[in-house]
């Protein structure tokens, strides 16, 4: 069909209801397949839906990202700390819900989640509005996480971050507490680094995997005072795409992709 442009969109009425993409995961538009597509092509064909819809039409993985002169950090691994996201590309993180995204929906590094609006700190594990809530966090790890998060898919123990002011919580673990008061989902994103204590983490980069309910939290650690949360994943959303299957995020077309760019790029 060859590369996508506005003008085979408008050609190929690929944005139009009913009979474009939008009769692969809206049940409204989809005749007599209505309940008939499997849900990881219902997710796929919506993220490619929103992509369009938003006039971006380019291949590179890294697109909007604005790359520094590569340096290796002093444990030898790639330094990625100079790349900055291109604001005109940057999509607004405040909001809550899913908003455009979709369940399954995969990123090859945390900017690019950013600049998608799935997150709003490059840093930081938890963002959002102090009065509002957490709009979303991510589960991390490596040898420099010292949070004992546990992973068991649809129930999370997720650890806010401990306080720098005594007596006074972080503003990670403040804002996941307004979620549990205000009522609000948190969207919940998983790291490749997650994988030394969850199988449900991505080969790599990062994966957006839904809404979670801030169901409750425990002080754990008075003294930092360190906060574990019980997060729920919402029902009708459709399964972790983990594993190696077919519906799995990254796909294999996806992590080749990355392991290609890395090497174009000399990383």
């Amino acid at each position: 069909m060859g590369a996508a442009g506005p003008q085979l969109l408008r050609n190929k009425r690929l944005l139009h209801n009913n009979d474009g993409l939008p009769q692969l995961f809206d049940d409204r538009y989809a005749g007599s397949m209505k309940g008939h597509w499997p849900w990881d092509i219902k997710s796929d064909a919506e993220e490619m839906y929103h992509r369009w819809s938003a006039k971006n039409f380019d291949d590179d993985m890294l697109f909007g990202i604005i790359l520094a002169q590569r340096n290796r950090s002093k444990n030898g691994e790639d330094d990625r700390k100079g790349d900055t996201v291109d604001k005109n590309r940057q999509v607004s993180s405040k909001y809550t819900g899913n908003g455009n995204l979709v369940n399954g929906q995969w990123w090859p590094t945390l900017l690019c989640a950013l600049r998608d609006g799935a997150h709003g700190d490059s840093q930081a594990g938890i963002s959002g509005d102090t009065n509002v809530g957490a709009y979303s966090c991510f589960i991390s790890g490596g040898k420099y996480h010292i949070y004992p998060d546990k992973d068991e898919g649809d129930v999370v123990y997720y650890y806010g971050q401990d306080a720098t002011i005594p007596g006074e919580s972080s503003r990670g673990t403040a804002m996941l507490k307004r979620n549990k008061v205000n009522r609000i989902p948190v969207r919940f994103i998983r790291s490749s680094k997650a994988a030394s204590h969850s199988k449900f983490a991505p080969p790599i980069g990062f994966r957006y995997d839904g809404l979670y309910d801030v169901v409750s939290y425990e002080l754990k650690d008075k003294a930092k005072e360190r906060y574990c949360f019980k997060l729920v994943r919402q029902p009708g959303q459709g399964p972790i795409r983990g594993g190696d299957g077919p519906e799995a995020r990254p796909t294999r077309q996806e992590i080749e992709r990355f392991k290609q760019d890395r090497r174009f790029r000399g990383l």
